[in-house]
């Protein structure tokens, strides 16, 4: 089953999915930090198991030097009239991705994480358009990190 790469994707995906949301808070962690290594954990072991290569490990500790990054300013999607939610938080997805998109550019695989910071801001900006809010965002962000991610191995 670990053989087909389909397959390790699609749970990759679908475990980013859900630690994504865990990050945003979804279950009462002690700390911030221990909700962001949780996504940034999911990556690096799915990094590693796309890739089969231990350095792969490392796309954990730099998904996580993004989460760093507060982001909540560009969260109310429009309720803020001075704040340009889309805009910022495509910005702030492209912090999000910089370093671990960086790492596998130099390795010669696609662009894919370095174009997902920009789809960060629609899909916040969906979510709170279709009343899923937060956890819309949230949620959807995993997702398409997992999938642009298990792409550029695929690929």
């Amino acid at each position: 089953m670990l053989d087909n790469p389909l397959i390790i994707a699609a749970a990759f995906t679908l475990l980013m999915g859900v630690a994504w949301r865990i990050r945003g808070g979804w279950l009462a962690l002690p700390s911030t930090t221990l909700a962001r290594l949780v996504p940034a954990t999911v990556y690096a072991i799915g990094a590693y198991l796309m890739s089969d290569n231990l350095w792969h490990l490392l796309m954990g500790p730099l998904l996580f030097l993004g989460t760093i990054w507060p982001w909540g300013q560009w969260q109310d999607m429009g309720r803020v009239e001075e704040n340009d939610d889309l805009v910022g938080m495509a910005g702030r997805g492209m912090l999000l991705c910089l370093a671990p998109g960086a790492f596998l550019a130099l390795q010669g695989y696609p662009l894919l994480l370095l174009i997902f910071g920009f789809l960060m801001g629609p899909i916040y900006w969906l979510s709170w358009r279709i009343k899923f809010y937060t956890m819309g965002g949230e949620v959807g962000t995993g997702l398409l990190l997992g999938v642009l991610t298990s792409a550029c191995y695929l690929l």
